[in-house]
């Protein structure tokens, strides 16, 4: 997937799509897999950690606003 500002919508919608079925693992999943390939996706880490918040897994929420401070900081 190229990286603009249309496929940024595009995977933010997808994810949010499975959040409103109520599909959290895949949710999940999803949302890691595309952190993964490129962790600069600072929206969809906020979408995730939303995720976590709630399903009240706090310690994955810190985790992945953790990773999004090391990413910021590798930046510079």
């Amino acid at each position: 997937m190229d990286k603009d500002r249309d496929d940024l919508v595009l995977i933010r919608e997808v994810g949010k799509a499975l959040v409103m079925t109520h599909d959290y693992n895949r949710a999940i999943k999803y949302y890691e897999q595309i952190l993964q390939d490129d962790p600069q996706l600072f929206d969809l880490r906020g979408d995730l950690a939303d995720l976590y918040i709630k399903l009240k897994a706090f310690d994955d929420c810190k985790r992945v606003l953790i990773d999004a401070l090391k990413s910021i900081r590798d930046l510079n």
